[in-house]
């Protein structure tokens, strides 16, 4: 059953007539024609009034280029990893997330510490302490840099990709470290 949308431009001082009532009349019956579950909503199409049906729990209305429709609301994953830091340099792909991220949140960990943010541009930053003894505080333009208090060994990386599944890291190893560094990561859709 096709309900035509039937404009009217209604301006101040406009008279109420009979047509214009039953204009109005029509267009709120082909409305409730269309809703036939308790939860459906009503939109304007490019020439009709359609239907949209109720949507499954815990998914949210979004807006298409034309037409509204139901999407899977944003998540987040949080997994962990390892990284031996005197593996050879590279990209190394890290899935699991069930979803292509927008954003990241990386904690990683030997006697240092590296804390890194990067995004959907691939932006990224990390602050880390070399080691707790030390105190060496800094910051680098790497989504994780974990480095001896010397900086002579130890491993960094940069965020290459955001993939299907998770994300792609390119290594860099500096000097000859025999540490395996554990890090955890927040993914957010």
């Amino acid at each position: 059953m096709v309900f035509p949308y039937a404009p009217y431009d209604w301006n101040p001082g406009d008279v109420i007539t009979e047509a214009r009532m039953d204009n109005l009349e029509t267009q709120f019956a082909s409305i409730l024609a269309l809703l036939t579950t308790r939860g459906d909503l009503p939109y304007r199409g490019a020439a009709t009034w359609e239907r949209l049906a109720k949507g499954t729990e815990n998914y949210y209305l979004k807006q298409g280029a034309n037409d509204p429709y139901w999407a899977t609301a944003p998540t987040n994953k949080l997994l962990t990893h390892t990284r031996a830091l005197g593996a050879a340099d590279g990209d190394v792909a890290y899935t699991g997330y069930g979803f292509q991220p927008r954003a990241l949140i990386i904690v990683a960990a030997t006697t240092a510490i590296s804390v890194g943010i990067g995004d959907v541009n691939l932006a990224e930053y990390c602050i880390y302490v070399r080691d707790a003894a030390s105190g060496v505080v800094g910051g680098s333009a790497n989504i994780i840099d974990i480095l001896d208090n010397s900086a002579a060994e130890g491993s960094r990386a940069v965020l290459k990709t955001l993939d299907a599944d998770g994300f792609t890291l390119t290594w860099t190893k500096v000097g000859a470290c025999s540490h395996t560094a554990t890090f955890g990561v927040l993914a957010f859709a």
